[in-house]
């Protein structure tokens, strides 16, 4: 400031000029204040400095980089840069005027001289950076610059200007590489050499970090250790397409560290005294201090429970009480609560710290097996909520169904729960066996049917011939139906007259009356299900509720995920991923793993996803049916409810007649029996016998009806006088029992103009794709043959994988493979036994037929890979469709995290490459689930030290979680310094007390780095 200062008083001296007046501020003035003036300009300035100058007198070089300006005339006709220009520091260091390169990203570069050609290479011997001459594997080709003559290449010298280009030459052998002069300005690209014949490679030298593995004609990729290995033959493309992925079951994947599959312990084994869960990935090992889990119990505590993950053998839970380790007690966890447990030596160590604001800390609720519970325990306020437990079809509610009194059950019907039947009433009967040539001829009051031989007397009508009667045939069953069952639960909703519903799309209710029409793409919930059948805008669609349907999804699919509501195409289905999805409505499992959008099964189902609150007190009322206890409950406890015991032969049920009234157990009467029908089973009334005649039908409402059999009626006869006798047995001549598709089918939509043909080839046309049929000069792109549907409108339904049948253009041989004709459109051809070297490869010939057909083959997928001989030896490589190079020998480098190993196999000419994970750099799940965290402390003070156990730790970071096991108490202040990076103080969760005799030995604790100290969690 004192400078400026004076640099204004000398700049004031030097005088103003003004209109008419020369004022001699340096003698006429006092506390000149400028600031109001329009311009000042107290210096002179141009672009170069005066010849000439006085001493003090100073000059604004305009043209100067910014901070460069200012010159002042410290002796005569001498200036100087007084304003200084700044120094740099970091990669570049000193004045702008003379600055100088120490480092290059933080990395200091050797003081060394380069030579000529020399250029700046990493030297982690040293580690700077080092003029080197360039060797090594050649990287990828640039356009070639300009060129002379090629002749024997020798030690390059130093490279000046690039002169005329002459022409190129061919290409003789590379000469050895001398050392690289200063590169010239690019030319154009050289010409391409000649491409060799299609037979491929004859053989391919793959190299592992620049040394031979092998030289061979196929490269085998193998899956190596947490890496899977899938490759595709994109014809189109010309190239084969490989993609490594990581194996999640073995590597851990941020998705599922985040999700925290992995450590997410969820038992379901209903037993609060021996939990059982298990981790995804399973979990292999249960060391003594591994990893933490996160524990979340189906059902409270028991007294001294134990945990068994994966089978990895039963472990007792306990909690740290006092400074010490003991076993819980009833309660000590909640069911539904998510607790933080650690592996220690004597068991898995409970966090059970937990608060509450009311009278009730938590309130559960036990119910029977026939009733599903809700929100149960609840820890602050809520409501139990009891359900009904879905029941196999065809079971009553009843007691017992023999002996003495007991808790009822859901069962099938015995006989002693049948009333018996009467000629007005319907009631139970017994089986009944045939007998040859008998017929039941009355049913029992008891339900005992009784049958008899009928005699001549007894038929309605008489023989012809000799006392014979004749059949004029046998009958026969043509395409019998053996039935089927939905599975799925269904409802009937009347359709929007206007939207309406669709098939395969999710429904919602919508107005009043309520009426059913598509999901729209802005619904989060709401809806009732998926429609299956009636759909439309009149009428009333069916829409299932649970079980399995089959929906229309957005995009792809992967079994066993979450659905949910599309937000991209109105009543479509969406994949919502493994995890369970915090908002929005959860409709089911997806059943199957698709790689695209269409329609598929699922699972509907309902998920709850639960909510906290306050409560004081909890109080349970059941019917008589049942028993309570332990109500109410006013801190916490479980409402236990059991069944009340009931008399033998009853069930639950409404009343047996008049108005509705509550359920009460009680016996069957006829009213409660169901009539029957040709397929369901029902009550029967009794049937008292009428001579010479037989029961032959029971009507709806279950009363016999029966009639004297004719000669027709008889199924066989004896022989002799006076006999019926039947000229023949009743024979099933080649009955059809259905058929069922051999091939894996996809549908596709028909294209509109063209469109398809049953029985010929098809491919896909236009965005979005429609099936088409082949055209003769299609050598590639062929999706299948279809087998149905075909047309110019709806779906052709088109076999991609198992037996069809195509029309052929000639004579076919068994077992020759198929291609695409090239003389008709969409048909196939036999292209002989020997695997073609170019063009689709369909599948193989069933059979030998003479001439142009429609004939079986099996379709399949067969490579067209490298082959034995006759190609170029060069390998065109390119990663992510973009080329590489193209070079005779494939060399793999061993990566950030993958170590890559090639062994030439010989005996089946290929080199079997097999990439694993590097587990210093990649954690694995076992390393996780072992805790590669874990600081163990052992040398008898409370200055901690440890080293991790899998990969020492580098530096200390914010947000570092350890869990510490120490040999020495701290019963005051103490230390850790973990893999000698530095000694941090331990500290209580506040960050200032110190432990006090909360950290114990051999007593494991998580500890936390908040970037200043360790506080114990």
């Amino acid at each position: 400031m004192q400078y400026r200062n004076a640099i204004l008083v000398w700049a004031l001296s030097a005088g103003v000029t003004g209109a008419q007046t020369l004022v001699d501020l340096r003698t006429q003035s006092k506390s000149v204040d400028f600031s109001g003036a329009n311009t000042t300009k107290p210096f002179k300035s141009g672009t170069a400095l005066p010849a000439t100058c006085g001493l003090g007198e100073a000059f604004f070089k305009s043209n100067a980089p910014a901070g460069s300006n200012w010159y002042a005339c410290t002796a005569t006709n001498s200036w100087t840069l007084q304003s200084g220009a700044p120094t740099l520091a970091g990669d570049v260091t000193g004045p702008v005027t003379s600055t100088v390169v120490t480092q290059i990203q933080g990395q200091p570069v050797s003081s060394i001289a380069p030579t000529d050609g020399q250029s700046l290479v990493w030297n982690s011997a040293n580690s700077a950076w080092t003029p080197q001459t360039g060797s090594g594997a050649q990287g990828p080709a640039g356009p070639q610059g300009p060129a002379g003559a090629q002749g024997t290449t020798g030690v390059t010298g130093a490279t000046g200007a690039t002169g005329a280009t002459g022409s190129i030459g061919p290409t003789g052998p590379q000469g050895a590489t001398g050392a690289n002069g200063t590169a010239g300005p690019t030319g154009p690209q050289g010409p391409a050499g000649p491409t060799g014949p299609s037979g491929g490679i004859s053989g391919l030298a793959v190299d592992v970090g620049g040394t031979t593995a092998g030289t061979q004609p196929a490269l085998n990729f193998n899956n190596g250790a947490g890496i899977i290995q899938s490759c595709a033959n994109n014809s189109g493309g010309n190239r084969v397409d490989c993609t490594p992925t990581a194996d999640t079951s073995v590597m851990l994947s941020r998705a599922i560290d985040q999700a925290g599959t992995d450590i997410q312990c969820s038992p379901a084994s209903g037993s609060g005294t021996t939990y059982t869960c298990s981790v995804t990935p399973a979990l292999q090992a249960q060391a003594a201090n591994s990893s933490r889990w996160i524990f979340t119990p189906d059902v409270n505590c028991a007294a001294n429970p134990t945990l068994n993950i994966n089978a990895q053998g039963a472990v007792s839970l306990r909690k740290l009480s006092s400074g010490s380790l003991t076993n819980l007690v009833a309660n000590d966890c909640v069911a539904g609560v998510p607790y933080l447990i650690t592996k220690a030596s004597s068991g898995f160590v409970l966090n059970t710290m937990a608060t509450s604001t009311g009278t009730v800390t938590s309130v559960g609720l036990s119910m029977p097996a026939e009733f599903s519970v809700a929100n149960s325990p609840i820890g602050s306020s809520g409501t139990l909520a009891v359900s009904k437990a879905n029941q196999n079809a065809n079971l009553i509610y009843a007691g017992p169904s023999s002996g003495s009194a007991a808790a009822p059950a859901f069962r099938s019907l015995v006989a002693a729960d049948l009333p018996s039947p009467s000629a007005t009433t319907l009631g139970g009967i017994e089986s009944y066996s045939a007998v040859a040539h008998q017929w039941i001829n009355s049913i029992s009051a008891t339900g005992a049917p009784s049958s008899t031989q009928p005699s001549a007397t007894d038929l309605a009508n008489g023989t012809s011939g000799s006392g014979s009667v004749v059949l004029s045939s046998a009958p026969t069953l043509t395409n019998p139906s053996l039935g089927a069952s939905s599975s799925a639960i269904t409802i009937s909703i009347v359709n929007a007259a206007t939207t309406g519903t669709t098939t395969n799309l999710l429904a919602k209710l919508t107005g009043a009356p309520s009426t059913a029409v598509t999901a729209a793409t802005t619904d989060a919930s709401g809806i009732i299900g998926i429609v299956v059948s009636g759909a439309g805008t009149s009428g009333s669609a069916q829409i299932a509720r649970e079980g399995t349907a089959s929906c229309v999804f957005d995009g792809a699919t992967t079994a066993g995920d979450y659905v949910q509501i599309s937000s991209t195409v109105a009543g479509d289905c969406h994949d919502a991923g493994a995890s369970l999805p915090t908002g929005g409505q959860i409709l089911g499992r997806v059943l199957g793993t698709n790689a695209a959008a269409g329609t598929y099964a699922i699972t509907l189902q309902a998920v709850s996803q639960g909510g906290t609150g306050t409560v004081t007190s909890v109080g349970l009322s059941m019917p008589a049916e049942f028993s309570v206890a332990n109500s109410p409950i006013g801190s916490s406890g479980t409402l236990a409810v059991s069944k009340a015991n009931q008399n033998a032969n009853l069930m639950y049920a409404g009343p047996s007649s008049g108005s509705a009234a509550a359920p009460a157990f009680r016996s069957l009467v006829a009213a409660d029996l169901p009539t029957p029908s040709a397929t369901t089973l029902g009550g029967v009334e009794s049937y008292s016998a009428v001579a010479h005649q037989w029961i032959n039908s029971i009507s709806a409402t279950g009363a016999p009806s029966s009639t004297q059999p004719s000669a027709s009626d008889l199924a066989n006869g004896a022989s002799g006088s006076g006999s019926v006798v039947l000229s023949s047995a009743p024979t099933l001549t080649n009955p059809s029992l259905g058929a069922s598709s051999s091939a894996i089918t996809i549908s596709m939509v028909n294209a509109a103009t063209t469109g398809t043909t049953a029985s010929l080839l098809a491919k896909l046309t236009g965005a979005p794709s429609t099936a088409v049929t082949a055209a003769t000069t299609d050598a590639s792109g062929i999706i299948g043959i279809v087998v149905s549907g075909a047309g110019t409108s709806g779906s052709a339904q088109i076999a991609r994988e198992g037996t069809a049948q195509c029309v052929f253009d000639g004579a076919t041989i068994a077992g020759d493979y198929v291609q695409i004709s090239s003389t008709v459109a969409g048909d196939c051809h036999d292209a002989g036994a020997s695997l073609p070297t170019g063009g689709q490869i369909l599948g193989r010939v069933l059979s030998t037929n003479a001439a142009a057909g429609t004939y079986a083959m099996a379709i399949q997928a067969i490579s067209q890979g490298m082959g034995s001989g006759g190609g170029s030896g060069a390998l065109t490589l390119e990663v992510g469709g973009a080329s590489v190079g193209t070079q005779s020998t494939l060399n793999f480098n061993t990566g950030a995290g993958i170590t890559q190993t090639c062994v030439n196999n010989s005996g089946n000419n290929r080199v079997d490459c097999t990439p694993t994970y590097n587990s210093s750099l990649i954690p694995t799940h076992d390393t996780v689930h072992a805790n590669e965290s874990y600081c163990s402390s052992a040398n008898g003070t409370t200055s901690y030290t440890c080293s991790m156990p899998d990969k020492a730790l580098t530096t200390y970071a914010a947000g570092m979680v350890f869990l510490l096991n120490v040999d020495t108490t701290c019963s005051a202040a103490c230390t850790l310094n973990i893999d000698g990076n530095g000694t941090v103080s331990v500290k209580q969760i506040n960050g200032t007390t110190d432990p006090g005799g909360t950290l114990i030995a051999t007593q494991p604790q998580w500890i936390f780095y908040d970037g200043t100290v360790f506080r114990l969690l």
